[in-house]
């Protein structure tokens, strides 16, 4: 009698484990830190271009007349290197203004799996895939920024030192 009230008892519906409610609090966690990086990266990209675009437009109205051939021809190389940044910052605006879309999207992807799986219409062991899919999505936006930080310093200051070189140049 005791082993049928136990099976009997089994078959019901029991909530989410502790352990998937752990990994889904440290996923929603991560998830809300990593948009808010997201976020203040965006603000920090559109200072920083702002900054490069304003250094570039000064430099780029500079008057050459007079200048000799040879310091012409190092104007001319700079200025194709900030030609070139400038290719590299749209790059970055685009590929972030892309990924904040697939941020926005996945959010709501996780919103409605996460409701599937607190309704039961997905077992636990799916839900473990579910989160690990997840997870994954998660560690992509998080080297992003990181590749874009990196990247944003480094044409900062290739910015910079091409500007400070044009200044040279017309001492």
């Amino acid at each position: 009698m005791m082993a049928l009230l136990i099976s009997f008892s089994s078959c019901g519906k029991k909530g989410m484990s502790d352990e998937l409610k752990g990994k889904l609090h440290s996923f929603e966690t991560d998830w809300k830190a990593t948009g808010e990086s997201l976020a203040n990266f965006g603000t920090t990209m559109n200072s920083t271009f702002a900054s490069m675009d304003d250094m570039m437009k000064d430099k780029n109205t500079m008057d050459h007349a007079g200048m000799a051939a040879d310091k012409m021809a190092v104007m001319e190389e700079l200025h194709n290197s900030c030609s070139n940044i400038e290719g590299k910052m749209e790059m970055v605006r685009t590929a972030y203004t892309s990924t904040m879309t697939g941020f926005t999207d996945d959010e709501a992807a996780y919103r409605e799996w996460k409701t599937k799986v607190q309704k039961h219409e997905i077992k636990e062991g799916d839900a473990e895939a579910g989160i690990n899919d997840f997870q994954v999505k998660l560690q992509a936006y998080k080297d992003n920024l990181d590749a874009w930080g990196n990247l944003v310093t480094e044409l900062n200051d290739k910015c910079t030192e091409n500007c400070k070189a044009m200044d040279a140049l017309m001492q």
